[in-house]
């Protein structure tokens, strides 16, 4: 590696990638790259411990650890503003570069007029070259057809097969306005001019972005097929991500915000969201609305408890007068909170006192319950579980039996849903999590005097959190 001014900075972010990026590295020393170059490796680890073994590789390498793990774009700016070379050339840490694949890129940079982000072909460890190579401006109609369950139901769709670059469309080099970035070259004056990558991506999307804004400033992008590198796939540290399905969401939606606006974003949103499990449970939660709204005029549940809340509520209406506290219980002298009362007394104003509008009110709360059990589940757990557990639910006769029965009762399902939901959330360290679960354990103390028994369940993992 040479010690003069470098023509080429090679920046790898890493993460969770410590053995496929040493190999990395070893790669690029072996395939002895003509031109000066320099080696910049940032580390978004939250503890650096790799700076001591690089040095064994090479001590030339720079080492810089990253002050937080901002995600792929943002490791890269932060290697852009300390590198020297001419050329910027981004590596993924799970690549291995074969032959003189950096000499070819920089060759191709040098001779192409205008030339934006050049990337090399990815082969797999098969030395395969996979099909779809890169893609023209990403758009919401071609996020539609190309990502979402549609592409899948008719993949050889027209918008789908324009939107993607393949392999055999490639002769030596194809102009391509989205192109891979695992590794690509382009000039630091360009990465510069245009800002280097947004910083609201984390990961994923940012390719899209940076590449359309490259050529929006009147540069090209191409894909060189001469240029291989081999992509281990898998092993780039971002399975380690925590919620990556959220972080994919997260970008996908900035992306076509930003360039698109708000209302083609949501929209396509939307509709990539769809998939076997959205499709799955919309069936469920249709089955769920029409076993909770069936004949519920005629059918609606009614006991004697029921009464009082409902003479409370009206009474509310009668005299202006807002109780403090609600009817009391099965002791006498302990009262149950006032909130079922307002909530009843509200629904009985809306409907103009129809009686029918408590358990239209409960079964609304059942019907939201049957989404938590899924949306939460999901996330716990996995989609499966969260469909599995919203089938039972909604299905269930005894929760079935309740949610048609206007009573104070109902609210508690979802409330206590929630309790352990954010318990889970605090314990992996949601920091709004405690306050969150304090409150409702108040409101369901207030639906029911008997919820009192989960406060301390609290108390213990509080307590097991403390120890």
């Amino acid at each position: 590696m040479s010690k003069t001014q470098p023509d080429i900075s090679i920046i790898i972010v890493q993460y969770h990638a410590k053995e496929v990026l040493f190999n990395c590295i070893k790669s690029i020393i072996i395939s002895s790259p003509k031109m000066a170059y320099e080696i910049i490796i940032i580390d978004n680890d939250e503890i650096g411990i790799i700076e001591k073994d690089l040095k064994k590789i090479s001590s030339t390498i720079r080492y810089i650890k990253s002050p937080k793990n901002g995600g792929f774009g943002a490791g890269i700016n932060l290697g852009a503003k300390h590198a020297r070379g001419k050329y910027i050339c981004m590596l993924n840490p799970d690549m291995l570069v074969v032959n003189n694949t950096i000499d070819r890129l920089y060759e191709f940079t040098n001779k192409q007029k205008n030339a934006g982000i050049i990337s090399a072909v990815m082969l797999d460890k098969q030395s395969t070259m996979p099909e779809k190579l890169g893609g023209t401006i990403l758009t919401p109609i071609k996020a539609i057809f190309a990502f979402s369950f549609i592409n899948k139901l008719f993949p050889k769709n027209i918008i789908a097969k324009k939107f993607w670059v393949n392999n055999w469309d490639v002769k030596s080099a194809k102009q391509a306005t989205s192109v891979p970035l695992g590794a690509a070259i382009l000039k630091k004056s360009v990465f510069d001019e245009i800002g280097g990558f947004d910083e609201n991506f984390f990961l994923y999307y940012e390719d899209f972005d940076l590449c359309n804004r490259v050529e929006e400033i009147g540069y090209k992008n191409y894909l060189y097929k001469n240029a291989r590198i081999i992509h281990l796939g898998g092993k780039g540290g971002t399975e380690d991500v925590k919620n990556i399905s959220d972080v994919i969401r997260k970008s996908r939606f900035y992306y076509f915000k930003k360039h698109f606006g708000i209302i083609p974003a949501i929209l396509t949103e939307m509709i990539l969201r769809i998939s076997k499990y959205t499709v799955l449970f919309a069936l469920i939660f249709a089955f769920s609305i029409f076993l909770l709204f069936y004949h519920l005029s005629s059918l609606m549940m009614f006991i004697g408890d029921q009464g009082f809340f409902y003479l409370s509520a009206r009474d509310i209406f009668l005299t202006g007068h807002i109780p403090l506290v609600g009817i009391t219980s099965s002791h006498t002298w302990l009262h149950q909170g006032p909130l079922w009362t307002y909530m009843l007394a509200m629904a009985l104003w809306i409907s103009h006192f129809n009686p029918v509008s408590g358990a239209f009110l409960t079964a609304g709360i059942g019907v939201i319950t049957v989404w938590l059990v899924y949306k939460v589940g999901s996330e716990m757990f996995s989609q499966r579980i969260g469909l599995i557990a919203s089938l039972l639910y909604a299905t269930s006769p005894l929760t079935i039996f309740f949610a048609r029965m206007p009573y104070h009762t109902s609210p508690i399902a979802p409330l206590t849903l929630l309790l352990f939901y954010f318990l889970y959330k605090w314990i992996n360290g949601y920091r709004y999590g405690f306050p969150l679960i304090m409150l409702l354990l108040a409101l369901l103390y207030n639906f029911e005097t008997a919820t009192f028994m989960l406060f301390p369940i609290v108390v213990l993992v509080l307590l097991y959190g403390i120890v």
